[in-house]
């Protein structure tokens, strides 16, 4: 029986964007070579990035072991198409310090695999830069080098985004669509899953048509390899996320099979798959609304986030979520928990990762936001850590960003057997002016760059 970890089971292990305040993303960690591997990335607000950077935790010291330069070839720096005009406007205003962009804004997805005929497994990082995502790969942790195109032939891929090993190969899939300075965040430029062919020669091929062929389909968002199957998920804005899992046999492109259609039935309010993860003989889904957030009144009130467990005939169940009427019968949720935990600004269920025999599952939580429409009263709100012993039953482990509202979600959690590590978002100068648009920067009380827990 699992021993769930709770509040007092948690650490720092890294804070302030590990020297570099504007790093808002702890976007992706990785277990490579007996060391944990951490990918940071930042906000698209227009303005230059900081570098991207790829660290290692070596003797309870973070080690930089790549940085992303700033050359000739770096683009101009693209801005989210989600973000509030009146933010957007407010954060150019106080810029005041000018710098190169970087080639690349972030180290966005890691996967450690060894492939075919390695005798060692290899470090693979998944890039976004406004050139077009890539993959890098590493036999030793220190020395990278490109195996794949800039967006894989297409530079409006903006990042490589997802990355999954099955079966001893590699797949891939991009999110972000480039166009001009704007970055649609929810859309791919071509949203296909990859397969690589060949890890030194940098050879990869389509191994999906794009959009399992619904043109609908505006991202592959989340790839998972679990009892046997490669299952992607997607962001469909019309009719709500697709899953889809193949077994990988053959030659690719591979035979698809869709287990999950509309959104599980809930339609758009189930806007896209957030994060997949296998725990006993199950697949767990967390999905995401169709709400940024990024507002005062954020579209989320009525569509939380909700989870749903696959099993491995391809029947599911609704564990966290909204009770309803579907063409094979009533679902309700088994956690008798509506959706998003009953909390209506858990807008997406972002990570989900299975330690000690638990599943631990991460939220963006958006109602730091909301709190500023308020006329008085604390600004409140940030990510909340869950655990389930069965996955069924569930408890709160961490709420409230750990005490930083501008700490909207857990973007990663990685199993190690150093324990639970867990990395945020913040989105602290966003959140800092939203408060100062409402004369309301006296009432917040935040820290700003990503942080790192590790529980255990």
């Amino acid at each position: 029986m699992s021993s769930l970890l709770d509040s007092t089971c948690f650490v720092r292990a890294a804070r302030g964007g590990l020297g570099s305040a504007d790093a808002a993303t702890a976007a992706a960690l990785a277990f490579f070579d007996g060391a944990l591997y951490l990918g940071t990335g930042a906000l698209a607000t227009g303005l230059a990035p900081p570098p991207a950077r790829l660290m290692r935790l070596e003797d309870g010291q973070w080690l930089t072991v790549l940085e992303s330069a700033a050359s000739d070839e770096a683009g101009e720096a693209v801005v989210d198409a989600d973000l509030d005009p009146a933010l957007l406007v407010a954060v150019h205003e106080v810029e005041d310090e000018a710098r190169a962009t970087p080639d690349e804004d972030g180290y966005v997805a890691l996967a450690s695999l060894r492939m075919g005929d390695e005798e060692t497994p290899a470090l693979y990082v998944g890039t976004a830069s406004p050139q077009g995502g890539r993959v890098l790969r590493s036999p030793d942790g220190l020395s990278f080098e490109p195996v794949s195109e800039p967006g894989f032939g297409n530079p409006a891929c903006y990042a490589v985004a997802s990355l999954c090993g099955h079966d001893g190969r590699l797949f891939a899939a991009t999110r972000g669509a480039i166009e001009g300075p704007l970055l649609d965040t929810a859309a791919s430029a071509h949203p296909v899953v990859h397969v690589c062919l060949d890890p030194v020669a940098g050879a990869w091929r389509e191994a999906s048509l794009p959009g399992f062929g619904d043109p609908d389909n505006r991202a592959i968002t989340s790839l998972a390899s679990v009892g046997g199957y490669l299952y992607a998920g997607t962001c469909n804005d019309e009719r709500g996320f697709q899953l889809w899992r193949t077994r990988a046999e053959g030659e690719a492109p591979f035979a698809w099979e869709q287990v999950l259609v509309d959104g599980a039935f809930a339609f758009n309010a189930n806007r896209a798959v957030a994060a997949l993860a296998g725990f006993g003989d199950a697949l767990y889904v967390g999905t995401q609304t169709g709400g940024p957030g990024y507002a005062e009144a954020p579209d989320l009130g009525q569509d939380a986030a909700e989870l749903i467990r696959v099993n491995a005939d391809g029947s599911w169940d609704l564990v966290v979520g909204q009770p309803r009427f579907t063409p094979i019968g009533i679902k309700a949720p088994m956690a008798l928990m509506g959706a998003g935990f009953d909390d209506p600004y858990n807008a997406a269920f972002e990570s989900l990762c299975a330690h000690e025999g638990a599943l631990y599952l991460g939220t963006r939580h958006w109602g730091g936001f909301a709190a500023l429409g308020e006329n008085e009263g604390a600004i409140t709100g940030g990510y909340q850590l869950w655990a389930s012993p069965d996955g069924t039953s569930w408890e709160l482990v961490l709420e409230d960003g750990a005490g930083n509202p501008a700490a909207v979600a857990l973007t990663s959690l990685i199993s190690t057997p150093e324990g639970l590590f867990a990395g945020s978002a913040n989105v602290e100068p966003l959140l800092s002016l939203a408060a100062f648009l409402k004369d309301r920067d006296g009432d917040l009380d935040t820290r700003a760059g990503f942080e790192i827990l590790r529980g255990r």
